[in-house]
């Protein structure tokens, strides 16, 4: 009827409900937060629930990255803290990166038994081994020969890996710039060492050597004298080498810390030895046994630290064995190796001397 005002159920004025300002902008942000996390394609809230079983004709979004991002913008518009944002990111990630891995297995499978089917098909067609032995038409045949070329090609590189130009390329390109630029001036056990000290994994790489290395030529000197000393240690340490070396250090700290003790089970005992008197015929004879073994050994000197308790600032290696010439200890221990060495060692061979200081 004209002129009446239309009323609910309760008897009050319809009214029309009116959003203000505040509420408009939030559902406005909300909505581009999705659309900007998301692509533009929210998320499927029924695969976050397990629910959803639509798989590729689900309209929303479904990639383990894409599920993240919703969970975590749902979170945070529900007002929870950023962890709470965070641990529901990554639930909603790993459970559609199972899902993802679950379809993956079923496709493979699905393909296997398709190919299977083609196969099974193929070899109970009546006229496939006469089609076989059809030779090809002379186009055909140019194809056919092309491509079973590519396939071994394809075949080659995947059992080879890359072709070594562009694996060379690569690999220089992922070293420092300034060892980069001087690889040529290396020898090639030295080029090896270099690319194996910065492709090592984790705690054992060391690029820091060559990261402040200049690309100016008149480093080149100093670089080639440190790749020699590299070499040298490479060649020194006979359990695998430098390489080695490195890989043992980092796995023994990491069993030290991990409190397990590398001399489990072992007993310290106090080994048994013969004191000598010097001049007599039993001291000669040892010492002729020792001197046959001389030149081929190693000298280990702990030095100490300081002085102090003697009296004497220095270090204690220089302190005077006697006073006519005053030669220092260090100088009697290093006069004293060379004689063993001029007299007992092969032709051309150094004896080493380690000095151990505190």
């Amino acid at each position: 009827m004209a002129g009446k005002k239309r009323t609910n159920k309760k008897g009050g004025n319809a009214k029309k409900k009116k959003t203000g300002p505040s509420t408009q902008q939030n559902d406005a942000t909300n909505s581009s937060s999705r659309a900007a996390s998301n692509g533009g394609k929210p998320v499927c809230r029924f695969l976050l629930e397990g629910k959803c079983n639509r798989g590729d004709d689900c309209k929303f979004l479904h990639s383990p990255e894409a599920c993240a991002a919703g969970a975590r913008a749902q979170c945070l518009r529900e007002g929870k803290s950023e962890d709470d944002a965070e641990m529901a990111a990554s639930v909603a990630f790993q459970v559609a990166e199972k899902k993802r891995e679950m379809k993956a297995k079923e496709e493979e499978g699905s393909a296997a038994a398709s190919d299977k089917q083609t196969n099974d098909a193929d070899s109970a067609h009546p006229k496939a081994e006469e089609l076989k032995d059809q030779p090809p038409q002379p186009e055909k045949e140019v194809q056919a020969v092309n491509q079973t070329k590519k396939d071994e090609s394809k075949k080659e590189q995947l059992k080879n890996g890359k072709p070594k130009q562009e694996e060379t390329k690569e690999e220089l390109s992922l070293l420092p710039s300034g060892l980069e630029s001087s690889m040529s001036d290396f020898t090639a056990a030295q080029q090896e060492i270099a690319k194996k000290l910065c492709h090592l994994p984790g705690s054992t790489n060391q690029r820091h050597l060559f990261e402040q290395w200049s690309t100016s030529p008149t480093d080149v000197p100093k670089k080639k004298a440190f790749m020699e000393k590299l070499e040298s240690i490479d060649k020194s340490y006979p359990d695998g080498g430098l390489i080695g070396y490195l890989t043992n250090a980092v796995a023994l700290l990491e069993k030290s810390k991990r409190g397990e003790n590398p001399l489990e089970g072992w007993v310290p005992s106090v080994p048994k030895g013969e004191a000598f008197e010097i001049g007599t015929e039993a001291f000669l004879e040892t010492e002729k046994l020792g001197l046959e073994e001389v030149g081929r050994c190693g000298f280990v000197l702990v030095a100490g630290g300081l002085g102090e308790r003697l009296g004497y600032s220095g270090i204690k290696i220089g302190l005077p064995t006697e006073l006519a010439t005053e030669t220092s200890y260090i100088q009697f221990y290093i006069e004293t190796i060379l004689a063993f060495q001029s007299r007992y060692a092969p032709s051309g061979q150094k004896l080493p001397l380690c000095i151990m200081t505190s």
